[in-house]
Parts: C-alpha cells; sequence; structure tokens
C-alpha cells in the first residue's frame, strides 16, 4: 500500500502488486557517488523555480576535500560549462568563485582560465586581482570589434592615496633578448 508523501489520508493498495526501486538519481547522488553520462545525454539535469535557491548545493565542510570534482575528456568541449542566460540586460555570471584567502577561480593548463563575455571576458577583484603566470604569455587580451573606444586591456588604480610606484599596468621583462 502506498500513499503520497507526508500526507496522512488512507492507503492505496497496489493491484497487481508492484515493485518498487530506489530512485536513481537520488540514490546516485549520496556522498562518493559517480554519475556518468551516455552518448547526448547530461549525467544529471536540475532545474529551480524558487528564486535564490540553487538547483544544486555541494558542501565539503572538512579541509583536504573537494565540494566538486569533474573529470572528462573535453576533445574540443569544456569539461565544466557554465553559462548565463539572462535577458535582463546586464546579466549575471557563467562562473562566479569566492575564496576567503586563496584563489577564488584557478586554472591550470595550457589556458589556464578563458572567458568570454558581452562585457568582461575575465573579471578578478581582490588584493590582487589577476595573476597571470605563462610560459609564452601571462596575458593574451584581443577584443574583435569596431568600437573606435575598445581596450583589449583595462587597468585602472582607484586608491587616491596611490603612492609613485602605483600603476595601472606593471611589466617586466626578464628576457635576455632585444624585446
Amino acid at each position: 500500500e502506498v500513499r503520497p508523501g507526508a500526507s496522512t489520508g488512507s492507503y492505496t493498495v497496489l493491484t497487481p502488486r508492484t515493485s518498487l526501486t530506489g530512485v536513481p538519481y537520488a540514490l546516485g547522488l549520496r556522498p562518493g557517488a559517480t554519475v556518468n553520462t551516455t552518448a547526448n545525454v547530461p549525467a544529471l539535469s536540475l532545474n529551480t523555480t524558487a528564486t535564490n535557491v540553487p538547483a544544486l548545493r555541494l558542501n565539503a565542510p572538512n579541509a583536504n576535500s573537494n565540494a566538486l570534482v569533474a573529470t572528462g575528456n573535453g576533445e574540443g568541449y569544456a569539461v565544466v560549462y557554465a553559462e548565463e542566460l539572462s535577458t535582463n540586460g546586464f546579466g549575471g555570471y557563467g562562473l562566479y568563485g569566492k575564496s576567503t584567502r586563496g584563489e577564488g577561480v584557478f586554472g591550470q593548463g595550457f589556458i589556464g582560465v578563458r572567458g568570454e563575455g558581452d562585457w568582461n571576458g575575465v573579471r578578478a577583484l581582490g588584493a590582487i586581482g589577476l595573476v597571470a603566470d605563462g610560459e609564452i604569455a601571462g596575458i593574451v587580451a584581443n577584443v574583435d570589434s569596431v568600437e573606435p573606444s575598445i581596450t583589449a586591456v583595462l587597468a585602472t588604480v582607484v586608491d587616491p592615496n596611490g603612492g609613485s610606484n602605483s600603476a595601472g599596468v606593471k611589466g617586466q621583462n626578464w628576457g635576455t633578448g632585444a624585446s
């Protein structure tokens, strides 16, 4: 016999007898679980219509543990893909990272972090907004626009007490070549 949720009404007899199984995603999302995709089907699709409520929240309250580990063979696709879809004019963030004492977003690889956006490709706020180390280039900024007032790299010092050593952009060349 079954009845819906926390209702207190009478039970309904299942006739004929019906085998009840666990809900696949409920069992699949227990701690340490692995959820895999099949061809052209997402491993997990969650939707919420509530305001200010995440579709999925992952917590890792213990030190030395990750709340989310995503691995995959991208081969032209992102292992983690975040797309902001608002239509209100200013939008939000495709990917937002925040850390109390470490890096909000850390990327390592041939291209550590890549961002594309109508307003900003990558925006970094913090005591040190952006640190970019690379064997070929620390920052590569391209603008593909016919607008006359477009800037590839915009760096502004807004502290009126900035000393004589303050700069919007500082660069050092430790190479031995002529450039």
